[in-house]
């Protein structure tokens, strides 16, 4: 009900910040990882591996990684 009751762009800001707060987790759980692309693919992975083919993935990576 609380959500409901807040604006769009409040929403917009909760959803944001708990995007941000997930992708800090994710982040800290890649042990030595230093490497922003490799950063990067590995969130991609995490977030949207199963909801994407094989080939999306593929074509994906190879862009953030170029």
């Amino acid at each position: 009900k609380k959500i409901c009751s807040l604006t769009g762009e409040q929403r917009l800001e909760i959803a944001s910040n708990s995007f941000e707060a997930v992708k800090r987790v994710v982040i800290s759980s890649l042990n030595d990882v230093k490497d922003d692309s490799e950063i990067k693919k590995q969130l991609f992975l995490r977030f949207y591996s199963e909801d994407l083919s094989r080939t999306q993935i593929k074509e994906f990576l190879q862009h953030i990684m170029s």
